[in-house]
């Protein structure tokens, strides 16, 4: 397929029109060709699986990041409130603070 902007050829590929650098990315990659001012894309190519695969890998790992983030921050303020006195551990364990605050 051909398009003569780089905002068309995002608009079919679902991305966001403003991300030209995107397609000097993909250019670079090999994803796309430029012949007489138009971006080229083969059709096999628009969907890897190899590449959602590793977008999928990279999400899952983000994901996990964030989580364990979040355990930190709640396990870190139910931690002073234990010490401030404000929680007893033995009425108020962790677990169920945290499955209260994530509610």
């Amino acid at each position: 397929m051909k398009f003569s902007t780089k905002k068309e050829l995002l608009r079919h590929l679902w991305k966001n029109e403003d991300d030209r650098k995107l397609v000097d990315r993909m250019v670079a990659r090999g994803e796309v060709r430029v012949e007489d001012r138009m971006y080229i894309i083969d059709e096999h190519k628009e969907t890897n699986s190899d590449d959602l695969a590793n977008d999928l890998e990279y999400l899952n790992q983000e994901y996990m990041k964030l989580e364990e983030s979040r355990e930190r921050a709640i396990r870190k303020l139910y931690n002073l409130m234990v010490a401030k006195k404000i929680f007893d551990p033995e009425k108020n364990a962790f677990e169920d603070v945290f499955n209260w605050a994530i509610e």
